[in-house]
């Protein structure tokens, strides 16, 4: 039945007619261990996956910023505009191409995939094309590090900034960089907006005041 404010409610009196079915002491007692073993078995894999996790963050915190070099490379970095890495596609009126989504934990991937309600335009004219080694980013989100490396070809909202990398551009290197504290804090100072809920990072402020060290081709 439905209660107050459209609740769904079971009535006790129905619990008291449902029948399950039940096993006798010893079944139950295996399958309670079975089951045990299976939570101890997820539990030891999230304490390992959170240790790979913090592993590879500082793995990137190292390598990124250039504080541990690998041992066959000596060349100095050097320090550019991102401008001069990333130009912006602006390519529209693809409508026919799958819809995809920019998201800061898993990547770029098909809206489908999103457990969310699609609220995108009907008139899908003006979104933007994105293509496979293109990095995407929210402009309204760069400032917490909503980025990511494109391994699909189709369309995103405009409300996205698509940066397609120049020539012998290593784009997942710089999509990796993008996700650092302190690329992400770069991002933060050179947004606009008054408060956090308005700040956004477009392709101009991007270009004309991001700067990061790397290494050489």
């Amino acid at each position: 039945m439905t209660g107050s404010a459209g609740q769904k409610r079971v009535q006790v009196d129905s619990l008291g007619n449902y029948v399950i079915p039940l096993p006798g002491r010893s079944e139950r007692r295996s399958i309670v261990d079975i089951l045990s073993a299976q939570d101890s078995i997820i539990v030891l894999k999230e304490k390992r996956l959170a240790e790979k996790q913090q592993q590879k963050k500082y793995i990137m915190q190292q390598l990124l910023t250039g504080k541990k070099r690998l041992s066959d490379f000596t060349v100095p970095w050097v320090a550019t505009s991102l401008g001069n890495l990333f130009s912006e596609r602006k390519e529209t009126n693809c409508e026919k191409l799958q819809l995809l989504a920019i998201t800061g934990t898993q990547g770029v991937i098909p809206r489908s995939k999103l457990d969310l309600k699609d609220n995108s335009s009907e008139d899908k004219s003006k979104y933007l094309k994105i293509r496979i080694g293109d990095i995407g980013y929210n402009t309204m989100r760069m400032w917490q590090g909503v980025s990511a490396y494109s391994d699909y070809e189709g369309i995103v909202s405009p409300a996205y900034t698509i940066l397609k990398p120049v020539a012998d551009i290593d784009a997942k290197y710089f999509s990796y960089l993008f996700k650092l504290p302190e690329t992400v804090f770069l991002f933060y100072r050179f947004s606009q907006g008054l408060v956090d809920d308005t700040r956004n990072l477009k392709y101009e402020n991007f270009k004309n005041y991001c700067s990061l060290s790397f290494g050489p081709p």
